[in-house]
C-alpha cells in the first residue's frame, strides 16, 4: 500500500473572529475562552483531580426578549448543549471505570470525544469563530494523548483476526502485545490520562452553552450536516484514488461525524428514518476494522525483529487491508451517492411530517 504524503486538509474559509485573551495559546497550547489551560504536570492534574465530580450541566441560556411564539426550532439550542453536557460527563464517567475495564473505558472516552467534535462541526456557524476552534482544538489535543491508550487495547485483539497458514510464527507478536497491555493495566495508566483529559475538557459544556446563539433555527444544522456530508464524499474520494493509511483514516473519521450528527438531529425528531444512520453505522465499523489493521501494521514495520514471521505478518496484513477496504468502498459507494441538499431536505421532512418545521432549508453556499 503506497503511503505517500497527502497535502494537509484544507481550513474552512476564515470569518470575522472574536478575539479574546489566550495566554496558554501564545505558548503553543490550546486552551478555552477566559481560561488558561493547566500548567502541571499531567501526574499533578490526576492526583489532584482523581474524585472530581461529574461537572453539573450549564445553566439555560435566557430566550432573547423579543422572542416570538414557540415553535418546531425552539428546543434544538437545548437538544444541543443537552447532548454536549452529557458527552462531557461521560468523560468522567468513562476515566472513573477504567480500572475495572480499561479497553471498555477508553472505547466510550474516545467515543464521546468523538460525539463532541461532531457535534462542533454541525454548529461551526452558530459559535464565534475563535470559540469553536479553541473548543475543537482543545478535544482534539485530549484524543490524541489516548490514541495510543487504544492501540494497546485493540492490537492484541486485531492480531487475532489475522489469517496466516502458520499460526505459531504469530506468537512473538502476540506475546509482546498482551505484555504491552498487561503493563499499561498494572501502571494505571488508562485511568491517569482519562482522567486529566476529563478535567481538561470539564469546561467545555459551559463554554458551548454560553457561546452558541440564542436562537437555533434548522437552516444552521441544514449547512453544518451539508458541509460534513461535503467533506465524506471529498475524503472518500481522495481515499479511493490513493488509499494510504492517512486518507483511509480522514475518510473513516469524516463518516463518524456524519453519522454522530444524524443520530443528535434523529433525537429530536419524532419521525426520523434510520436507515441512512444504521448504514453509515455499519460503514464506520468496517472502516474501523481496517484502520485497527493499519495501526498493527504500523506497529510491527516500527519492529525490526521476528524474522521471517515479520514479512508473514505484514504480508497478511497488507492482504486484509486491501480487502477490507475494498468492501468498504463498495458499501460507501450507494450510501454517498445522494447530494448534499437533497440529504437535508430529506432529513428536515423529519420535522415536516409532525409538524415541526418552520425553517425552510438554506439555499447552497
Amino acid at each position: 500500500m503506497p503511503s505517500d504524503p497527502t497535502p494537509p486538509e484544507v481550513s474552512p474559509r476564515p470569518r470575522t473572529r472574536i478575539r479574546a485573551p489566550r495566554t496558554a495559546q501564545a505558548r503553543g497550547k490550546a486552551t478555552l475562552p477566559g481560561l488558561e489551560a493547566s500548567e502541571a504536570p499531567v501526574d499533578a492534574v490526576v492526583e489532584a483531580q482523581t474524585d472530581s465530580p461529574v461537572p453539573t450541566p450549564a445553566p439555560e441560556v435566557a430566550a432573547p426578549a423579543e422572542a416570538a411564539e414557540p415553535s418546531a426550532q425552539d428546543g434544538l439550542r437545548d437538544t444541543l448543549t443537552d447532548h454536549v453536557t452529557a458527552q462531557v460527563a461521560r468523560l468522567h464517567l468513562a476515566a472513573r471505570s477504567a480500572t475495572e475495564d480499561p479497553a471498555h473505558a477508553i472505547h466510550a472516552f474516545r467515543r464521546s470525544l468523538r460525539r463532541i467534535r461532531s457535534t462542533l462541526h454541525l454548529v461551526e456557524r452558530a459559535l464565534p469563530h475563535e470559540t469553536w476552534r479553541d473548543l475543537d482544538h482543545a478535544v482534539r489535543d485530549v484524543a490524541r494523548r489516548t490514541s495510543a491508550l487504544r492501540d494497546a487495547e485493540i492490537l492484541p485483539d486485531t492480531l487475532s483476526t489475522v489469517v496466516v497458514a502458520d499460526r505459531e510464527a504469530l506468537d512473538v507478536w502476540r506475546i509482546e502485545l498482551d505484555q504491552g497491555r498487561l503493563k499499561a493495566h498494572a501502571a494505571g495508566t488508562s485511568g491517569g490520562l482519562l482522567r486529566a483529559g476529563a478535567v481538561d475538557l470539564q469546561p467545555v459544556a459551559e463554554t458551548f452553552a454560553v457561546r452558541l446563539e440564542p436562537e437555533i433555527r434548522w437552516r444552521q444544522l441544514a449547512r453544518g450536516l451539508r458541509d460534513a456530508w461535503k467533506r465524506a464524499k471529498k475524503a472518500r474520494h481522495a481515499a479511493e484514488k490513493r488509499p494510504n493509511p492517512k486518507l483511509i483514516h480522514e475518510f473513516r473519521k469524516r463518516v463518524k461525524d456524519v453519522r454522530w450528527q444524524l443520530e443528535l438531529i434523529a433525537s429530536a425528531a419524532p419521525h426520523a428514518q434510520r436507515d441512512g444512520i444504521d448504514a453509515l453505522a455499519a460503514l464506520a465499523r468496517g472502516l474501523g476494522g481496517v484502520t485497527d489493521l493499519i495501526a498493527l501494521r504500523t506497529w510491527v514495520r516500527a519492529h525490526s525483529g521476528g524474522g521471517e514471521s515479520r514479512q508473514l505478518l505484514l504480508s497478511a496484513l497488507d492482504a486484509a487491508i486491501a480487502q477490507g477496504f475494498e468492501e468498504a468502498l463498495r458499501v460507501s459507494e450507494a450510501a454517498f451517492q445522494e447530494k448534499s441538499k437533497k440529504l437535508s431536505s430529506r432529513v428536515r421532512s423529519w420535522f415536516v411530517e409532525a409538524g415541526m418545521a418552520d425553517d425552510a432549508d438554506p439555499e447552497e453556499d
